[in-house]
């Protein structure tokens, strides 16, 4: 397919656990009570009351759609018996109703578990005001699955982004941490991702973004959207400011960090504040943060190409992971060797740069050196532009090959560049 870009972006990426939001929380727990309990076609099993682990049930999984394993049982009526179950509702904080009647009996302590689809995995709820509630955040989920007459929302270039419903009470949002070294010192990160966003009609909170370190020093704090700017409908971009916007390395422009970044660090995406207790719909995808220390795009977090690709030379290709077999009798199936259920999917994207400088291939040489150095980079196409539906932030990593020079000025390089998602 031909390429349309304007300019492309490379950065070192920090990584960001289940960026796409593709994968659900894997929920584990133990039974309080023997189990089931209840009435033939509504039968429950109830977990240890402490179940934020690391959210509740209720935020956890989907009616209807969710599956939890039960077991092995230490019954010795079925000793080791375990099944898996529908979940027909969640009664807060700790009761999974289910739709079958279960087959086997479990005693206090079993094990209980499941993937939940509502909350993503890698992600947890928290409040300033310590564990949140059940109700002050809602996620209502990875992917939409409300088939029917109205078409199902989409994430930015696949089926999953991640969908919620927040308030302003104590502060509550979503978070993730990183491990230790994860950020460099003194250095200017860029973080970006793709939203929307509907207010309700009375004054809602805004919608912030912060890095935070040791929990509470600032290195991002920005924010994303006001009410007054109205509801935000199709998935729009948004990029944290850097020292690039105003003119040089600034301490204390979002994204440059202090000597020694310190743990925790935390990203908190969304982060609600001010207005009252008012919920608001987000839709979040793609996150990413990321560094082009030695380039540069050193001040702006990340190295914007000067050169364009030759033209029609960029082309797009699409990696499932879907195997099809031949049966004895011809026909074909179709299978998935992953496990992951039509969630892994990668794209690669190639384009080739014809006699240009060798100031622009020492750029991309410099972060080839990060991605020697086991980090993967971050590759912002821009594509979102052109309304098609190829990634606009891809994580992997680059390929040069075919350098060479076809010019007679010896400065000028040509070479094949690609980029595989990973």
């Amino acid at each position: 397919m031909p390429l349309n870009l304007r300019y492309m972006q490379l950065g070192v990426s920090v990584p960001i656990r289940n960026r796409k939001y593709r994968f659900g929380t894997s929920w584990t727990n133990t039974l309080s009570v023997a189990g089931p309990q209840g009435a033939p076609g509504s039968k429950y099993f109830t977990s240890q009351a402490a179940s934020f682990t690391p959210v509740w049930p209720r935020q956890c999984f989907e009616n209807t759609i969710s599956k939890i394993l039960v077991g092995p049982s230490t019954n010795p009526a079925n000793l080791n018996a375990r099944e898996i179950l529908t979940v027909s509702s969640v009664v807060h904080p700790n009761q999974i109703n289910v739709i079958e009647n279960p087959q086997f009996l479990y005693a206090i302590g079993d094990p209980i578990s499941g993937l939940g689809d509502r909350m993503p995995g890698g992600w947890q709820l928290y409040s300033d005001a310590g564990t949140p509630t059940h109700v002050e955040i809602e996620p209502q989920g990875i992917r939409d699955k409300s088939f029917g007459a109205s078409q199902v929302l989409r994430g930015v270039y696949d089926a999953f982004h991640f969908r919620l419903d927040i308030n302003d009470s104590d502060n509550q949002h979503v978070e993730q941490r990183f491990d230790a070294g994860a950020f460099l010192g003194n250095t200017q990160y860029l973080l970006g991702f793709f939203y929307k966003i509907v207010f309700p009609p009375s004054a809602g909170p805004e919608f912030h973004v912060q890095l935070s370190m040791s929990g509470t020093t600032n290195i991002i704090n920005e924010v994303v959207r006001l009410q007054v700017g109205g509801d935000v409908t199709n998935w729009t971009y948004w990029r944290s400011t850097t020292s690039e916007d105003v003119g040089s390395f600034a301490t204390g422009v979002n994204g440059v960090s202090v000597e020694n970044p310190t743990t925790p660090l935390v990203l908190r995406l969304p982060k609600p504040v001010g207005g009252i207790p008012n919920d608001f719909t987000l839709w979040l995808d793609s996150p990413f943060i990321c560094h082009a220390q030695g380039t540069d795009g050193y001040l702006a977090g990340i190295y914007t190409f000067e050169e364009l690709p030759a033209y029609q030379s960029g082309n797009w290709a699409f990696r499932t992971f879907v195997r099809e077999a031949e049966l004895a009798n011809g026909d074909l199936i179709s299978y998935d060797p992953t496990g992951g259920g039509g969630r892994i999917r990668k794209w690669t994207f190639t384009c080739r740069f014809v006699n240009i400088s060798d100031a622009f291939l020492s750029q991309l040489l410099i972060l080839q050196e990060w991605q020697d150095e086991g980090n993967d980079l971050v590759l912002v196409t821009n594509e979102e532009r052109h309304g098609v539906s190829f990634p606009v932030a891809m994580v992997g990593r680059m390929e040069l090959s075919g350098i060479g020079r076809e010019h007679w000025d010896l400065t000028q390089r040509s070479f094949t560049f690609t980029f595989n998602e990973t």
